[in-house]
């Protein structure tokens, strides 16, 4: 091959930390694995991200940078997202990015940051099937990134051991600040605009963008969020956050005042019992003494998420976006039909019969109304289980907590925004050839990602026409939404979200814009959401 056009094939651009030497296919130049921050082992482990050592010379960025520590599952078949190929080995040296642009020139174009999700335990930027590069066919920047998670990235130390775990607290939350400060520092060099970036992200992914909106820190690294399944509930306080850390010390067989071995302790045996620990809290009948069933609601459905710590994040999520926080920020926001559907298919505590349902709402619906009548009954009032448009009272489950854990919040999170910027709701109602499945959780994102020819999709999200018209109606609206903070093309106008007008867009096999009636089985959560 000639010189003049290896070059081409492998471009090379100089970041502020080194060059980077990337690989150019299909017109899409991919710079894979490149550090935003130190390496968080040895000393630097439960440490706030520092800015990557510089180095020398150039850097290869032709494969992906590791996988942050995290639960491996067997295969299940027919769920590729179930046992996906990370794409890179685990390792707690984890902290890279990713660049995919369509040429590295001038041009600044729009960026789109695609935070992974996976519950704050699993997932990164390099999973398979959620690889976000088909984007940079439509002329934009598009960026993926590794955080850490779990107990290294979520759980709140910082007040143990006389401060001699400093501030580990927000970790996670911290290295994604640290991503998106590296592109704000850096993405001009590969042709983006550091004035135009788009977050956005599924699940944990939303959860983050929910979260972000109400962090200080991050004003101006982002101009415009995408929160999907994932809206701004998700957030502990420090009296559940204290709890989780003795129940993480408890599983390693330290206590708050040896809790500076964890700083020791081989990565494989923490991972082990952040494990432990978040089956037992997902296991919300277990009476062990770092479970309060009385907090066992939907911030304790995920042990590790972000803390409520009174600096970088000050307030909850949804309380900041009220109060007018993520000021001239555009968002969309979301949710699938049937986000909790899918867990039908893994999760055996899904109860079977009416007397486990109530069981499992009073669980999980603590508290009585005012007239005395328990919430738990009000919700499952609300609800026609069992009948003849739901099979059974797993159905029946799998709605409530479909609401409960997603689509309340999500309807909270635009209601809160809509009040400031510009907002655009959502609900994906495309639904999966496997019946257990639905229209179910992170079904959207192959549709989103363009991804529906990798293997495996043809069974879990379908093929087909109508199929490939939907992902080219949810990536034009993305895109459009990056470029100027609204989703609305010629082929799909959408409203926006408002108080007087709660237009939602449905995206599924008939898409379009329909009112959100909050009466029903919507109306019964206010107050308790």
């Amino acid at each position: 091959m000639p010189a003049e056009a290896t070059r081409v094939m492998n471009p090379r651009i100089e970041t502020r930390h080194g060059a980077v030497r990337g690989q150019t296919a299909d017109g899409i130049a991919a710079f894979l694995g490149i550090p935003y921050a130190r390496p968080p082992i040895g000393s630097r482990r439960l440490r706030p991200p520092e800015p990557p050592v510089p180095w020398p010379g150039e850097r290869d960025a032709v494969t992906f940078g590791p996988v942050p520590p995290q639960r491996l599952f067997p295969k299940i078949e027919g769920m590729p997202f179930a046992s996906p190929d990370l794409g890179a080995p685990l390792d707690e040296d984890c902290l890279y990015l990713n660049v995919w642009t369509p040429a590295c020139d001038a041009e600044r174009r729009p960026v789109m940051v695609w935070i992974p999700g996976g519950g704050f335990v699993l997932g990164a930027g390099s999973l398979q099937g959620q690889v976000p590069a088909n984007l940079a066919r439509r002329d934009i920047v598009v960026v993926s990134f590794n955080y850490r998670l779990g107990v290294l990235g979520f759980a709140h130390f910082d007040h143990l051991c006389g401060g001699a775990l400093g501030e580990a607290c927000n970790l996670g939350l911290q290295d994604q600040l640290a991503a998106l400060a590296w592109v704000r520092n850096n993405i001009e060099a590969f042709g983006g605009d550091p004035s135009n970036v788009t977050i956005f992200g599924v699940s944990a992914g939303g959860m983050s963008v929910g979260t972000l909106l109400g962090v200080p820190r991050a004003r101006g690294l982002f101009h415009r969020a995408a929160a999907q399944s994932g809206a701004a509930h998700n957030a502990h306080d420090r009296e559940t956050a204290d709890r989780v850390v003795e129940g993480i010390l408890h599983e390693l067989g330290l206590t708050v005042d040896t809790a500076e071995k964890i700083l020791e302790l081989p990565v494989d045996q923490i991972v082990e019992a952040q494990e432990r620990y978040y089956d037992l809290v997902r296991d919300v009948t277990w009476p062990g003494p770092y479970v309060d069933p009385e907090r066992t609601s939907a911030r304790w459905a995920m042990a590790y998420q972000p803390v409520i710590d009174g600096t970088l994040l000050p307030a909850s999520p949804l309380h900041a976006v009220r109060s007018g926080a993520g000021a001239g920020v555009p968002l969309i926001v979301g949710t699938t039909l049937h986000d909790q559907k899918g867990s039908e298919y893994v999760d055996a505590r899904c109860p079977r019969d009416d007397p486990a349902l109530l069981a499992a709402i009073q669980e999980r619906v603590p508290g009585r109304a005012a007239d005395g009548r328990s919430n738990a009954d009000r919700v499952a009032a609300a609800y026609p289980w069992p009948a003849d448009t739901r099979p059974d009272a797993a159905s029946a489950f799998s709605a409530i907590e479909t609401h409960r854990l997603f689509r309340i919040p999500a309807l909270r999170l635009a209601e809160a925004n809509a009040r400031f910027h510009p907002t655009f709701s959502y609900l994906f109602t495309w639904t999966s050839p496997l019946a257990l499945i639905g229209a179910g959780h992170g079904l959207d994102i192959p549709f989103l990602l363009g991804c529906l020819s990798e293997p495996g999709m043809e069974v879990y999200a379908g093929t087909g026409p109508e199929a490939e018209q939907l992902s080219e109606q949810m990536q034009a609206a993305w895109v459009a939404f990056a470029r100027d903070g609204d989703p609305s093309t010629p082929e799909l106008p959408w409203p926006q979200y408002g108080a007087d007008e709660r237009l939602v867009m449905e995206l599924g096999r008939s898409s379009g814009a329909f009112p959100e009636r909050q009466t029903g089985e919507l109306a019964v959560w206010h107050g308790l959401l």
